[in-house]
């Protein structure tokens, strides 16, 4: 095995339209400049899953084979699809032709590694930065020494036999990060097919929600990546003839001096004049400095994580904004006109019909571009959330989905307050059923859905040539039939 410097990944995100599997364009970056000879198995675009995993692997070794699990499910009350088990079958047939050891990793894996690996029954998983942490594990697995003991000393890396008591993810700084060559998966086609390319800025999230698992994925320290690599990366990009971007951090704006360089060196390079964009961003901090630059740099659109207007259930959510915020955000927007969804999380601690109406009223006053709606709030371990699920009484009472033995959520799991329950859908659906701004998730109107996941009306207008952010191809659809 001393020998043997092969590698493969597998991407086994099936989601349609796609996303680009980033994270494992970014890990072999690493590892071939490492010295591993790196090869892909996208299933994304697979017509035959098992036939594929099949010609792949025969004939073939490899030194280890590296799974992503970029969601464990859809996170969407109404469908619960639950993405794991078709992993396991997958990774079942992996095993019928190859006996190389099999790594997990990637955001979903990190939420809850051990139940994961011992669910899909894997030999390794990576807790945290891939890029930091398969090398040295790959090197272990090469040299064929003794385990777990030289597993030991490599912090992030969890086996069936990991304790939970020593495990913890290993996040290092990124400002050593090597620029990644952005060649392993076809971006191309993923912008073809899915609309848009996508870039990470920064890893980490400092904010304080209940309910979130990036802290858990990521990190709860802020660390950001050296501008000028960005920058480079980004024009890799659109020499691959990709101009609309989605930057993927969990929210762009936080910390706003890195946004603002990041704004200000895509300006002074002209990229402005090159892409359009998209991301992620937090209500606050949002100033007129600030929508100058988006508005120059060339930003398109925002997706802004509202959750709520209502006071109370912001605190109880551990959101920091307030109402002003989101009519501020709502009058630069639209003197600056860059398109802006709001995202409502409805169904959370204190939640009831009164501070619903009160959310939905006061957000069509805002008139955003749109406004997405979430019916309950997925549970995951780790979470605040899950915290105080375990301190209610009666047990369960504010819990729906796979509730019978599933005390570890590793199958979706739903907090909907008691106050509203099961009528919180029918309830909310009354109040915005006739306003074309609002998304419902997994709804059979299609004009009205915003699960992403399968959307057929979605895939045949990113084929017809809409490009850009997946909400503002469907809001644009709503007001222009394809």
């Amino acid at each position: 095995m001393k020998n043997n410097k092969k590698v493969l990944l597998i991407n086994t995100n099936l989601i349609k339209p796609p996303v680009a599997p980033i994270g494992l364009d970014y890990i072999g970056s690493v590892l071939v400049k490492n010295g591993f000879e790196t090869e892909l198995l996208d299933l994304n675009f697979s017509k035959n899953i098992k036939e594929d995993i099949r010609k792949k692997l025969t004939g073939s070794s490899f030194l280890a084979i590296g799974i992503t699990i970029r969601n464990t499910d859809d996170c969407y009350y109404l469908s619960q699809d639950n993405f794991l088990i078709q992993i396991k079958d997958i990774i079942k047939h992996i095993r019928k032709y190859s006996e190389s050891p099999i790594i997990l990793g990637g955001g979903g894996f990190s939420v809850m590694p051990l139940k994961i690996i011992n669910f899909l029954k894997a030999d390794f998983g990576i807790m945290g930065d891939g890029e930091f942490i398969l090398p040295e594990l790959l090197g272990v697995i090469r040299e064929n020494k003794k385990y777990p003991d030289a597993l030991n000393n490599i912090k992030g890396v969890v086996s069936r036999r990991t304790s939970y008591k020593i495990i913890g993810p290993q996040n290092g700084s990124l400002k050593e990060y090597p620029l990644p060559n952005r060649d392993l998966v076809d971006n191309k086609r993923y912008f073809n097919e899915g609309g848009m390319g996508s870039v990470e800025t920064k890893r980490g999230c400092n904010r304080r929600c209940i309910y979130c698992a990036d802290p858990l994925i990521k990190g709860s320290k802020l660390r950001t990546r050296p501008v000028k690599t960005v920058i480079e990366e980004i024009e890799k990009l659109t020499h691959k003839n990709i101009n609309y971007i989605h930057f993927c951090d969990s929210e762009l704006n936080i910390p706003l001096n890195h946004a603002t360089e990041l704004l200000n060196q895509i300006i002074e390079n002209r990229l402005g004049d090159k892409i359009r964009w998209y991301s992620y961003m937090s209500p606050i901090p949002f100033d007129e400095d600030f929508i100058k630059l988006l508005k120059k740099s060339g930003c398109e659109g925002i997706n802004f994580g509202v959750d709520s207007t209502h006071t109370m259930i912001l605190k109880n959510l551990g959101r920091a904004h307030d109402l002003e915020d989101l009519e501020n955000i709502s009058k630069l927007c639209s003197k600056y006109k860059i398109r802006f969804m709001f995202d409502l999380l409805l169904g959370g601690p204190g939640e009831d019909k009164d501070t619903i109406k009160y959310t939905i009223d006061s957000v069509k006053k805002l008139h955003p571009t749109c406004v997405g709606i979430s019916y309950g709030i997925r549970i995951y371990p780790g979470t605040t959330l899950s915290s105080m699920i375990r301190k209610d009484t009666p047990p369960g009472k504010n819990l729906y989905g796979n509730i019978s033995s599933n005390n570890n959520f590793l199958r979706p799991v739903f907090y909907l307050s008691e106050k509203i329950g099961k009528y919180l859908i029918d309830y909310t659906n009354s109040l915005v059923s006739e306003d074309r701004r609002f998304f419902i998730g997994a709804s059979e109107k299609s004009d009205k859905n915003y699960n992403y996941n399968e959307n057929l009306k979605l895939q045949k207008a990113i084929k017809s040539g809409y490009r850009g952010a997946f909400w503002d191809i469907l809001q644009r659809l709503n007001f222009n039939s394809l």
